[in-house]
């Protein structure tokens, strides 16, 4: 195998586990920077995120539409989100805004697929309430969009690289390129439970 397909396989393998072997450390330290760079970047293009990624972790955005007065689903959230959710007992109701003290303008609803995310307590069917916002801190639970699809992870910044990690142990942490198209849709700020049985 010649050096850069080399190169290439050590790459993907670091992408893929978040380890990078003594091996393919002494391979960097031995060439030049123009073949490492070059090396990377049809690693990148050979990457595949959403096999990785084991598909969407958002099923559907839960928007409330102004004119019909109920809530419908999507795979995007929308443009001006409109979250007047309440949680009633007879004529009294209490303005889930309120309750986790956010403005209603601030807050979107995603329903989650899947179970990466289990050892927090979030699973299949549960209900995230995401404070609208497009920055996080290292360490937070975050809405990320990747080439235009959506996955709930934490949100990690290690020497300078950004990764995403799941909670639970099948999913390994996943190293973001800095040419991947990513973005911070917002932060889980609290869980609806299914309960349904």
């Amino acid at each position: 195998m010649d050096i850069k397909k080399r190169l290439i396989a050590g790459f993907l393998s670091e992408m893929h586990t978040g380890k990078r072997t003594a091996n393919f450390q002494r391979i960097l330290d031995n060439n030049p920077e123009e073949i490492i760079d070059d090396a990377f970047s049809e690693a990148i293009e050979k990457f595949d995120f959403e096999k990785i990624l084991k598909g969407h972790s958002v099923r559907e955005f839960i928007n409330y539409d102004n004119k019909q007065q109920n809530f419908v689903l999507s795979s995007k959230p929308t443009d001006k989100q409109k979250q007047i959710f309440s949680l009633g007992n007879n004529e009294k109701f209490i303005l889930f805004s309120e309750l986790i003290n956010l403005d209603a303008q601030q807050i979107t609803f995603v329903r989650i697929e899947g179970n990466s995310m289990k050892d927090l307590n979030i699973e299949d069917g549960d209900i995230a309430v995401i404070r609208n916002t497009d920055t996080a801190s290292s360490g937070a639970i975050i809405i990320a969009k990747i080439n235009d699809n959506y996955y709930l992870k934490k949100y990690m910044i290690i020497n300078n690289q950004l990764w995403l990690y799941s909670a639970n142990i099948d999913f390994e942490p996943i190293m973001i390129p800095k040419n991947v198209d990513f973005s911070i849709f917002g932060i889980v700020c609290n869980v609806i439970k299914n309960i349904s049985l």
